[in-house]
């Protein structure tokens, strides 16, 4: 590795430890491009995916703004999409596709990576809809992103919060 990699990684690295919040707004163009044409596994109120995350992040485009009517106007089920922001999960970044607006009412029930730190798997209680074991509970797989600090989502599903262990996270090293 040359010594501006070497340089960029420290950097990202003091930059992260210093908790700046990383932005969806702050991304380089490139990096922002790459996220818009990953897909994700999605399986919310019996709605099934795989989603764009170019869906999630560009909702006030005027094309996807057309393009969602168009498919409303023509019976596809809609729902409004989600401007996606990166949320704190234990100290990292991670993106998951979920409106910013939704961030208040989610509490990470427990999360943990992968001994490489390369995945992430969080399981989380979103009360925006619903308080109970059948609307709020969701589980997320999480890729960190090449050559970055955050992670993105790569399956968001329902989770019946049900038999929840509590004390999870006991197994966390």
């Amino acid at each position: 590795m040359d010594a501006f990699n070497e340089w960029q990684d420290f950097a990202k690295t003091v930059l992260f430890s210093l908790s700046i919040p990383i932005l969806i707004a702050n991304l380089p163009p490139a990096t922002l491009a790459a996220i818009k044409k990953m897909r994700y596994d999605r399986i919310v109120e019996k709605h099934e995916g795989p989603e764009t995350w170019e869906s999630e992040l560009n909702s006030q485009d005027p094309e996807v703004i057309a393009r969602n009517e168009r498919d409303k106007s023509m019976g596809a089920a809609w729902e409004p999409p989600s401007d996606a922001e990166f949320i704190d999960i234990g100290g990292h970044a991670v993106l998951l596709p979920v409106s910013a607006e939704h961030h208040s009412n989610i509490t990470i029930l427990h999360h943990f990576l992968s001994q490489d730190e390369i995945q992430m798997v969080v399981y989380l209680k979103d009360t925006t809809y619903g308080e109970d074991a059948f609307d709020a509970g969701f589980v997320a797989i999480c890729n960190r992103f090449p050559g970055e600090v955050f992670y993105v989502a790569a399956f968001y599903h329902e989770w019946f919060i049900i038999d929840y262990d509590p004390l999870a996270d006991r197994w966390k090293k």
